[in-house]
């Protein structure tokens, strides 16, 4: 009975704050995202639910903690498809 690997490659991902993430494989390394614009999204809207709470704007804080989420979702797929991107 013939033995089959499949795959002898290993990739690790290193998923971190200053880089959301690190991909290593074969000696190739590199690095995906800018925690730096993370950082500076949510801290504008950090800014932005801070003053509608102040005008005790509920809906709207609702809203921008919406709009706040699809962002981040948005830039975590596009930083997955580029690990997939590197690992094919």
């Amino acid at each position: 009975m013939k033995k089959l690997i499949y795959g002898q490659n290993i990739m690790w991902v290193d998923l971190g704050i200053k880089v959301p993430a690190c991909v290593t494989t074969n000696g190739k390394l590199k690095f995906i995202g800018n925690g730096r614009q993370n950082k500076a999204i949510r801290r504008k809207f950090k800014v932005e639910r801070k003053q509608l709470g102040k005008l005790k704007k509920l809906k709207a804080i609702k809203k921008t903690n919406n709009k706040e989420n699809r962002i981040m979702q948005d830039k975590d797929n596009k930083y997955s498809k580029e690990i997939i991107k590197f690992a094919k």
